[in-house]
Parts: C-alpha cells; sequence; structure tokens
C-alpha cells in the first residue's frame, strides 16, 4: 500500500541517485577519481559503525511488534521468523539477506495492520543495512565478499 512503498522507495531511490551523480561528478571531471579514498576514517565509521547502531535500532523497535505478535495465535508463525531474522541481525549472520528477509516481513505487517512510526522507522533501518551491511561484530558477513571482490581477485 502507497504509505509503506513510498518510504521504500524513497528510501531506495535517494541512495541511488547519489551515487549516480557521484559517478557522474567523477566521469565529468567535477570530482577527481581519488574523492572517495581521501577519508579512509569517515568511511570506515559509515561501514563498520553505523551499521551495528542500526542493528541495535532494528532489535529494540521489533522487541514490542514480536511480543504482540506471539500473543496472538495466528501470528504465532509470523513472530518465529520475526525472532530468527533479528537474531540473524544480531548475530550478524547473513545480514544482507536477513534485512531483505526483514523488510519483506515488514510488508506482511502492513498487511495485518496500518504501520506505525516505529515500524517506518524499521524500514529505513531494514533498507540502510542492505545497503551498508552489518558493520563491526558480525559472525559471518558472507555477502560482504559478493560485493566488495571481482571474481577472479585474490
Amino acid at each position: 500500500a502507497p504509505p509503506a512503498t513510498h518510504l521504500a522507495a524513497a528510501v531506495f531511490g535517494i541512495p541511488f541517485a547519489i551515487a549516480f551523480l557521484w559517478d557522474w561528478f567523477i566521469v565529468s571531471g567535477v570530482l577527481a577519481p581519488d574523492t572517495g579514498s581521501r577519508y579512509p576514517q569517515l568511511k570506515r565509521a559509515a561501514l563498520e559503525w553505523v551499521p551495528l547502531l542500526l542493528r541495535g535500532l532494528a532489535i529494540l523497535l521489533v522487541l514490542p511488534q514480536i511480543a504482540s505478535h506471539v500473543q496472538i495465535i495466528s501470528l504465532r508463525p509470523l513472530a518465529y521468523l520475526e525472532i530468527s531474522v533479528t537474531f540473524l541481525l544480531a548475530l550478524g549472520i547473513w545480514p544482507r539477506t536477513a534485512a531483505i528477509a526483514a523488510a519483506g516481513l515488514m510488508g506482511i505487517n502492513q498487511v495485518l495492520s496500518p504501520l506505525s512510526i516505529n515500524q517506518f522507522t524499521l524500514i529505513v533501518t531494514y533498507i540502510s543495512m542492505i545497503f551498508l551491511g552489518s558493520g563491526a561484530y558480525s559472525l559471518w558477513p558472507f555477502e560482504e565478499r559478493l560485493i566488495y571482490h571481482r571474481p577472479g581477485d585474490r
């Protein structure tokens, strides 16, 4: 339905637009090709510590939702899925895949009832984790290798 899909479209679309403009500025000569590597501490903070904060925020926001779903017998399977995905996100096991699954579960929640501000925040948090990964202290960030390394590189 429109409220959540518009939010998801904006949260997905804005980073893609920024990345497109960034690439265009490099190709057109406005930015130097090494601009992205000038501030390694900032990049490290964005890719390691911001996702760790997002994981903590997701856990805090999803717990009341899980608690309400466990109380309703017909929603317990949904609660068990949410518990599983939250567990994977908390530990940093397949974090991007788990964030995609969690965002899909938010779509199911939207069908059940109108989304609250906590759920809108969860949608933004999950989509941000899809872009940024899970950050520091992840047990198995398998997708990071697929995203940051070309096939054939060592």
